[in-house]
């Protein structure tokens, strides 16, 4: 049997520091990206979850190298991710959302999965690649839309860990799947990094899925990581009112035909300047000394960046 890709880990997958992304637009500047720092150690899963509009996916592209900043500091696996992506392919592999569009529909499955290779420089056999993420090799020879939904997405994570990186970003990758492929896919991701060690980023809204594959949940709230805690922690003792509103908007099968309630007041416009705790307006906790920054200390097991956390 020919051994397993697997990559090698010697720092920390991912480290972002104080990392703030703006962007311009009429009415005047929106911080997608918020002063955010988070880790992702060797092995781990690490989700990002929270509406849409809160700024994961801006963080996403962030790390990618694709979308500029105006101050911080990104690290992937000990280099800094800057101007210069060359080598980027080696250290960061991605899954995106929808496996039609993120493939070239005119190539045969083997030249999409060969292409970090060809671009790298390097030349492997790539059988071994599709069969760890459960393909037939008599599909390589295909074209895209010959293929179902789910085994283009396998073919994506085949792609994103050709070079062996030692993180992987999956931006929603279940999203635009039936159910039952959702949870095929899932548990491949959780072989995977148990199989090589790899990283995860998970970005998502999902949180059910997020409860199978993270370690650490990180919520995130007009741009800002609101609670970081293990996963079991967040979902079981919120400390935030914002993920506690989040996890009761959650379905399960505990709420069927129950309608949860919705947070108080209406999302703040994104353009102005918020003094103090960003869900002050729409808490139902708040005093007055929400109207000033609360303690940004998100170094802890499990911490909130709240003056009155739950717990």
């Amino acid at each position: 049997m020919e051994q397993k890709l697997t990559p090698v880990m010697t720092k920390n997958a991912l480290d972002v520091h104080d990392l703030t992304v703006q962007f311009s637009v009429p009415s005047g500047v929106i911080s997608a990206v918020d002063g955010v720092s988070l880790s992702v150690l060797p092995g781990e899963a690490v989700a990002v979850v929270g509406e849409s509009g809160c700024g994961k996916t801006t963080l996403a592209r962030a790390v990618l190298g694709l979308q500029p900043f105006i101050s911080g500091r990104i690290e992937v696996a000990g280099g800094e991710v800057g101007h210069d992506l060359s080598g980027q392919g080696k250290r960061i592999g991605m899954v995106w959302q929808d496996p039609f569009a993120s493939i070239q529909p005119k190539w045969t499955m083997r030249k999409i999965i060969e292409e970090p290779l060809r671009l790298a420089g390097e030349k492997r056999p790539i059988e071994p690649l599709v069969e760890q993420v459960g393909l037939s090799v008599s599909l390589l020879d295909r074209y895209p839309h010959e293929l179902s939904g789910g085994q283009r997405q396998r073919a994506a994570i085949a792609r994103a860990i050709a070079l062996q990186p030692p993180l992987v970003i999956c931006d929603e990758p279940t999203a635009a799947l039936d159910l039952s492929i959702q949870a095929q896919i899932l548990n491949l991701l959780k072989d995977l990094k148990a199989e090589t060690g790899c990283s995860f980023l998970y970005i998502t809204h999902d949180l059910q899925t997020v409860r199978y594959l993270a370690d650490r949940v990180a919520v995130m709230y007009m741009g800002q990581i609101v609670e970081l805690g293990k996963t079991e922690d967040v979902f079981e003792s919120p400390r935030h009112h914002y993920t506690k509103a989040l996890l009761e908007s959650s379905p399960n099968l505990a709420a069927l035909g129950h309608v949860p309630s919705a947070p108080l007041g209406e999302i703040p416009d994104p353009t102005s300047h918020i003094p103090g705790c960003k869900f002050a307006s729409r808490c139902p906790a708040a005093q007055p000394t929400c109207q000033t920054p609360p303690p940004n200390d998100m170094k802890g097991d499990h911490s909130a960046l709240c003056h009155f956390p739950l717990n």
